[in-house]
């Protein structure tokens, strides 16, 4: 129920416009109230990963940015068995037309904004109240108009 809470309080802010839940614990936001539009991708381990009609890995673009929403960063031995189309390292390896400019992942629940070869790679981190890498709450904001403005948060226990 932690996660329920912690979730709530994100969205309690008000201050964003649309919600990306990159996976773990999928069936979060049916239990939340949340009157935003969002988009969410199922963890490697939840059991919608395995559902042919739910979206693994989506290639969406928000304002002149293309993006990459997935749960792993790299393609996952569930993969096969959940019929991805798209492989991870395929959207931010070939940098070609077809290249993202920015990759949203989850799944290692360590927070993380690098960049490299061009592309950028953040991880919000994990809304648990512990989790066993250590790692506080924390959740990112991206304001994107002509620039992407990164604001990472963590929750206040």
């Amino acid at each position: 129920m932690i996660v329920f809470e912690n979730l709530q309080k994100v969205i309690d802010r008000g201050d964003f416009d649309f919600l990306i839940h990159l996976g773990d614990d999928y069936c979060d936001l049916d239990e939340i109230k949340i009157s935003k539009e969002f988009i969410r991708i199922p963890g490697v381990y939840d059991k919608e990963y395995f559902d042919k009609n739910i979206e693994k890995r989506i290639i969406k673009k928000f304002g002149e940015f293309r993006f990459l929403l997935t749960h792993t960063l790299n393609s996952h031995e569930n993969d096969l068995k959940a019929g991805c189309e798209i492989k991870p390292e395929e959207s931010y390896e070939n940098l070609d037309q077809d290249a993202v400019d920015v990759v949203l992942f989850g799944h290692t629940h360590i927070p993380e904004i690098s960049y490299n070869n061009k592309i950028l790679f953040i991880n919000p981190g994990h809304l648990k109240t512990v989790d066993q890498k250590g790692y506080e709450p924390s959740f990112i904001i991206l304001d994107i108009n002509n620039k992407l403005k990164i604001e990472s948060f963590k929750l206040k226990k």
